[in-house]
Parts: C-alpha cells; sequence; structure tokens
C-alpha cells in the first residue's frame, strides 16, 4: 500500500496538492442527448479537441509552476513528472513545452492506452516496479480532464521494500 497509518510502514509522502475545475469548458467535451431527454437523437459524444488539446497545454502547466513555486522547489528539483497517460502528441508536447527528458516525464501507453483516471496509479506502479521510481524520488504527479479540471500532487517515495 502507498499509504499507511504507520509512518514507519509508508512508502512515500505525499502532497502538498492543487486542485481546479473550470466550468467554463464543458460545451468541448459533451452529449447532448441521452436518457429520457433526448432517446433517439444525439447520444454521441462530441469532442472540440483542438480546445481540449489547449487547455491542457496550459492548464497543466500553469497548474505544475505554481504548485512548485507553493512548494519552494524548482522544476530542476523534480525527478520525475508522472501525468495522466491521455495520449502520445498531448504527452509529447507537454513534454517539449515543460523542456523534460523522456527519463524525467515518461511516457507509458504501449500496452494500457489512456485508462483515464487509472492512469497514473498504472504509471506510478509500472515506473516502481522498472525502477524508474525509487527511493528518495521526488515526483509531481499530474491528473487532469474535460469539463476543466485538474489536480496536481508532490510525492516523495521514502522507500522501494514495498516489493
Amino acid at each position: 500500500a502507498l499509504l499507511s497509518h504507520k509512518p514507519d510502514d509508508a512508502i512515500a509522502e505525499i502532497g502538498p496538492t492543487l486542485v481546479g475545475t473550470d466550468g467554463r469548458g464543458w460545451q468541448h467535451l459533451k452529449i447532448e442527448g441521452g436518457g429520457s431527454r433526448c432517446p433517439h437523437g444525439r447520444r454521441y459524444m462530441d469532442m472540440n479537441g483542438a480546445e481540449i488539446f489547449n487547455f491542457t497545454l496550459t492548464s497543466v502547466t500553469d497548474a505544475i509552476g505554481k504548485l512548485l513555486a507553493n512548494i519552494s522547489m524548482t522544476w530542476e528539483q523534480v525527478d520525475r513528472f508522472l501525468l495522466h497517460q491521455a495520449n502520445g502528441f498531448i504527452l509529447e508536447t507537454l513534454r517539449k513545452r515543460m523542456k523534460l527528458s523522456p527519463e524525467r516525464c515518461p511516457i507509458d501507453l504501449c500496452d494500457t492506452g489512456n485508462t483515464s483516471s487509472a492512469s497514473l496509479p498504472l504509471l506510478l506502479r509500472r515506473c516502481l516496479d522498472r525502477g524508474d521510481v525509487a527511493s528518495g524520488h521526488h515526483c509531481i504527479l499530474a491528473g487532469y480532464g474535460v469539463g476543466y479540471s485538474w489536480a496536481i500532487t508532490s510525492i516523495r517515495i521514502l522507500q522501494d521494500s514495498w516489493r
């Protein structure tokens, strides 16, 4: 387990965390119909991919920067940036925008694809299993989604004896 009620058993310190939402983005991913409101009409997802992409580039980068400022850390002091595994294009673009190497900001979509909210725990576990994240590492985890929402947290790995 990542969390423990016994401090000696914990493998990571978690937090602080920054969360946010901006409801102005609701129209960029929606299902207009469905249910009793419109059972045979527009019941398919409608997405404005360009707007979602632009939101992601701006909000994720800004939120990470804000969290780092809040905890008095620089980008260079973070060992790994683990981002929601949305898709390769978004991740590559974010990585370039933040000037991060593939080692510091892994993309791990080949076996799982976008697993929605499970992508961060899966990515963290796979990085721990490979030794890409280890004891002493300070990591930033960033989750984001449409409707415009995001959550960024800081974790420091204390031990890797969980194996």
